[in-house]
């Protein structure tokens, strides 16, 4: 974020209970150049105590979760905001990451009259290795991203390593390690007093946006979770895909905070300088009748984090719609309004179609993060303007 925000008046704040997490932060830093930054070593709980201030917005990544009182964690935060500020809170998922909280059953009961961390791994160590090699494979037991450290250790006669005694025990023998189901974070947040305000994160977003149209396909069935207020709605989607290890939402302290297309003065923006934008709606909608409202498909990937993976994105496009993207191409700080007046004018379309056309485009868009919305007066971050972040390409 501070690399980011380089070259605005904003001043951060980092704060963090590990001196040694702080250490490689500051060296990270230094290394960049990095002067906005004001450091804490302290933890949540002292944050009422060290007079910080409130802040516009504040990111608690995977922390939460680890305190012995959550609620009072996320409360203290939600006190340090401005009337107008927000959160990014990432939590651990309950379904997504049930085999880890099975070994972790597993490990106390081994480890019940054990009270030495050496002891500890020792028997994590053992009992993995006696496991068939098809339970390590599962996913769902041991994420992707850890397996780097602790694989070598259970392939080979090898003692533990210093990388496997990291992972492991935080993965295995976790002894403040609370996960939320997706009922859990929203009561949770009615909790403090904070609002929901969306989900983030590419490949997590994604699943919500495309349940409907990928996953649902009885039409019966589809009526009845429409019914459906939206945060049950949201425990269906984590329910039937059963894979979300973390959540990731914003909150917000006022209601109702998101930007939308409601306020036509809005200006919508690409987030990042897309790869391949033009060229892949080109490739999709050509030999297609473009005076008639399609969904075409296309893949996104993440060039800042290929980890991300790749996912679909359909989104609505007709000719007026590609116009609409060589405006915003062209960076001239358009509104929505703008945008659909000087369509209208140039291209002498409709102007409830074409309106309606720009709608459907950007509500896809700017649900898949590829479109954020900004008042005028707001300067888009001249690295997010400038990075390509991610690419298309046909399928």
């Amino acid at each position: 974020m501070a690399e980011e925000l380089r070259n605005t008046n904003t001043e951060l704040t980092y704060l963090d209970f590990s001196k040694t997490s702080m250490d490689i932060a500051r060296i990270r830093a230094k290394y960049r150049g990095l002067n906005n930054i004001k450091w804490e070593h302290a933890m949540i709980e002292n944050i009422p105590q060290i007079n910080l201030g409130e802040f516009d917005f504040i990111e608690c990544s995977c922390v939460l979760h680890h305190l012995a009182d959550p609620d009072a964690g996320l409360q203290i935060l939600a006190d340090s905001l401005k009337e107008e500020g927000g959160i990014y809170l990432i939590l651990y998922g309950l379904y997504g990451r049930t085999g880890l909280y099975q070994v972790q059953d597993l490990m106390r009961i081994v480890n019940e009259d054990v009270f030495e961390r050496e002891f500890e791994l020792d028997n994590t160590l053992y009992i993995l290795k006696s496991m068939l090699p098809s339970f390590h494979e599962r996913r769902f037991v041991l994420p992707e991203e850890f397996s780097l450290n602790i694989i070598p250790s259970l392939s080979r006669e090898l003692p533990r390593s210093k990388a496997f005694d990291i992972e492991a025990y935080d993965l295995f023998s976790n002894k403040k390690d609370r996960p939320y189901s997706l009922p859990d974070v929203f009561q949770l947040m009615r909790k403090t007093g904070l609002h929901f305000a969306g989900f983030y994160h590419p490949p997590y977003k994604n699943k919500f946006t495309s349940f409907f149209r990928n996953i649902l396909n009885d039409s019966d069935l589809q009526q009845t979770i429409e019914k459906l207020g939206f945060e049950d709605q949201a425990a269906v989607v984590e329910l039937v895909y059963g894979d979300m290890d973390l959540h990731n939402v914003f909150l917000s302290k006022q209601q109702d905070s998101a930007a939308t297309l409601q306020d036509k003065d809005l200006v919508p923006f690409f987030y990042g300088n897309p790869r391949n934008l033009l060229e892949t709606i080109s490739k999709v909608t050509q030999r297609k009748n473009e005076t008639e409202e399609r969904f075409y498909s296309a893949q996104v990937g993440y060039v800042m984090n290929p980890e991300y993976g790749q996912f679909n994105l359909q989104f609505p496009m007709t000719q007026k719609g590609k116009n609409v993207l060589h405006f915003m191409m062209q960076g001239l700080n358009l509104s929505f309004q703008e945008i659909l007046d000087k369509l209208v004018k140039k291209k002498s379309h409709g102007y409830r179609k074409t309106k309606r056309a720009l709608e459907l485009f950007f509500e896809e868009a700017i649900k898949n993060d590829i479109v954020f919305l900004k008042k005028k007066e707001y300067n888009i971050i001249p690295r997010i303007r400038s990075r390509s972040l991610y690419y298309l390409y046909a399928k």
